[in-house]
């Protein structure tokens, strides 16, 4: 099988939720350095890599895109938690 690597995450939990997300589109995925990235439990560390056929990385490329600029729009929590002045 030809894997291609088509995201890295700095956390295993990021990078499960961007797996869970393209298993439920049918894409079969692998993850390697899962371990590596809790470690240390900092980030920078190493990445968690999740990596689909070569067949399917266009699709898996584009869900992860249209994922991350979801995130990106949502809007900051600015809840005041000054204490009501």
């Amino acid at each position: 099988m030809d894997w291609t690597e088509v995201g890295a995450f700095p956390t295993a939990a990021e990078a499960a939720l961007a797996r869970q997300m393209l298993e439920a589109e049918g894409i079969e995925v692998m993850v390697s350095d899962e371990n590596t990235g809790n470690l240390w439990q900092i980030p920078a560390v190493a990445e968690v890599k999740l990596s689909v056929q070569a067949a399917d990385v266009e699709r898996a490329t584009k869900l992860l895109d249209e994922a991350q600029a979801r995130i990106a729009a949502e809007p900051e929590d600015e809840t005041d938690l000054g204490g009501g002045d």
